[in-house]
């Protein structure tokens, strides 16, 4: 996997919008404006919020991350919302360069994020988000080589591992002052692939996917008034995985570029199903950020 390195500078990370396109195991980054790149669209029955003040969102995480900011950029910008962030390829919590094992076999972590609890420390202090959108875990729910030794995860030093990392995470992110919005990890799909379900020790597994989202439910109880769950799994998959959601087919998936077909890979959001988890979304990170604030003890 190849990737555009990042600049030391913060400011050249999130402003404007950093934007990548994947191209099979290919990111090609380029940058964007923060400037409507669609319709927005209207929220479902049964799924609008209350219409809340714009804020200052800052989106963190890995490809899925990415592929939802820029929903939210086109959807929040025309309404007065300021969306940043560096979501990148690849990120997890856990360091890269380790052995981890997926669904094919063996092979060695992507160091999508180096460094992420100083590179993260920098961006919020430079940006100021009043909310910070959390939306990670793909990497982090492989059985791992930790120190040396594997660490499976579900087991209780994998969960003490990850807790640990959650927790860092929280902290770092909430050290300009604002509140972390924890999004649970909405189901995946393996569509590309024949292997069955259960063969599978990734986020593909459902039961992984709820395990991790128990970790970030945990950890949002020990930061009271910092750190808060927005329940994504919930709307995004509400029972299982799906590919439609209120009208929008494919819900989930890419493409090799703009003016290319969209592809169902059962991981990422289409432009369509980025917008419409935005519309969504937006009003419940606005009333995060307006909530009274203390901070974890």
């Amino acid at each position: 996997m190849t990737r555009t390195a990042r600049s030391a500078d913060p400011r050249s990370a999130t402003r404007p919008w950093r934007r990548s396109v994947l191209i099979g195991a290919v990111v090609v980054a380029t940058v964007v404006s923060l400037v409507s790149a669609g319709p927005v669209f209207a929220a479902a029955p049964g799924h609008a919020a209350p219409k809340a003040m714009p804020t200052h969102v800052f989106v963190e995480g890995d490809s899925i991350a990415l592929t939802l900011g820029l929903g939210l950029v086109t959807v929040g910008t025309p309404e007065g919302f300021t969306v940043t962030g560096a979501p990148w390829l690849g990120c997890g919590l856990e360091p890269g360069g380790e052995t981890v094992r997926e669904p094919q076999g063996l092979t060695v972590a992507p160091d999508g994020c180096p460094d992420w609890q100083d590179h993260w420390a920098q961006l919020v202090a430079h940006d100021r988000p009043k909310v910070v959108a959390l939306l990670i875990g793909d990497w982090d729910m492989l059985d791992r080589v930790v120190n040396g030794k594997w660490l499976l995860f579900g087991s209780p030093a994998s969960d003490r591992w990850l807790s640990g990392l959650l927790d860092t995470a929280i902290t770092v992110l909430s050290s300009s002052g604002a509140r972390v919005a924890l999004l649970t990890m909405p189901y995946e799909s393996p569509i590309t692939s024949p292997v069955h379900l259960a063969k599978y020790r990734s986020a593909f597994d459902p039961g992984r996917v709820r395990h991790w989202n128990t970790l970030l439910r945990a950890a949002a109880r020990r930061h009271p008034g910092v750190a808060q769950i927005v329940d994504l799994n919930h709307f995004a998959s509400p029972h299982g995985y799906t590919d439609t959601l209120d009208g929008i087919t494919p819900f989930r998936g890419t493409n090799n570029g703009p003016g290319t077909p969209i592809v169902q890979d059962g991981v990422h959001f289409t432009p369509a199903g980025a917008q419409l988890v935005a519309k969504w979304l937006l009003p419940r990170l606005a009333a995060i950020a307006a909530a009274p604030h203390r901070h974890s003890s």
